[in-house]
């Protein structure tokens, strides 16, 4: 905390873990530290991937790249509510629309986070084997509720693309940014947004990472991230891990409560538990 007006938040690097039993112990310690404050949980399974919205992201298909702007993100949304009629049986409102469109894929300002730390250790795992992967978390500001979609979703328009100003530069430490970064309890329209318990954060800078703001100043009304950790697996430990989880339950059938997710989960398990051992080498640190 900064004064009254300004905030920051910042980032603190905890453990490298090679079993569930080693992040539950990180895990309750940081609990007991925090004070039971709510955390929010992001697996990627490359610990160089950065907390960065998808739209904000490069986009590869067909031997071809596009880096999409503020106008290829209300395009691609317009789009997707269109070809969600049959589906919906109406017209999605916009909040509906993107909360709908991130979890099946569409790129948006979205950042998915889920309030189960083992959920969010799975998909630290799963992917990209052969790199070290990392699981996120962040806590709320204390005495900040987010942002209320019930209001913002009575108007039918794209304001939301605009209710925060955009830096005419990359601020840094200690300056003050007009942009914004919040945390939004979100519509359960998809079963997959009530199996994995999501939240989301709302960026109106979605071209810069989230772990790029660590202590820059924010107007308090607009920033409701308080704090944020980072734990790290080696790709090494990474199919001991998942075995354990495995064992505990947490499958992709789990998060993913429809048709694909039980397909995928199926063969993935009887890979997992009657599979041949893929030899790894221990990367050099």
């Amino acid at each position: 905390m900064v004064d009254d007006n300004r905030i920051t938040f910042w980032f603190t690097d905890l453990d490298w873990i090679a079993s569930v039993k080693d992040f539950l112990n990180s895990f309750f310690a940081l609990r007991e530290k925090i004070k039971n404050d709510k955390l929010w949980f992001r697996g990627l399974a490359s610990i160089n991937h950065q907390l960065l919205p998808s739209i904000g992201r490069e986009h590869k298909y067909g031997g071809r790249l596009k880096k999409f702007n503020d106008e290829g993100e209300v395009v691609l949304l317009r789009r997707f509510r269109r070809r969600a009629y049959p589906h919906e049986k109406r017209v999605t409102n916009i909040w509906e629309a993107l909360f709908l469109a991130r979890h099946y894929g569409l790129p948006t300002r979205l950042l998915d986070w889920t309030a189960n730390a083992l959920f969010g250790l799975y998909f630290a795992c799963v992917g990209q084997s052969c790199e070290d992967g990392a699981l996120w978390a962040i806590t709320r500001v204390r005495g900040n509720e987010g942002l209320d979609v019930f209001p913002l979703s009575k108007t039918d328009d794209e304001s939301l693309f605009k209710m925060y100003k955009r830096d005419s530069r990359r601020v840094g430490k200690g300056e003050i940014t007009k942009e914004a970064v919040r945390i939004v309890d979100p519509i359960y329209n998809s079963p997959r947004i009530v199996a994995q318990d999501g939240a989301f954060t709302f960026h109106s800078n979605p071209w810069r990472s989230l772990e790029s703001y660590v202590g820059v100043l924010f107007q308090k009304s607009n920033l409701d991230v308080g704090g944020l950790y980072r734990w790290k697996i080696r790709a090494i430990d990474k199919p001991t891990v998942i075995a354990q989880l495995s064992g505990l339950g947490i499958t992709h059938r789990i998060m993913f409560p429809d048709l694909d997710g039980i397909a995928r989960s199926l063969w993935e398990t009887e890979v997992l538990w009657h599979g041949t051992r893929i030899s790894q080498s221990p990367r050099k640190l």
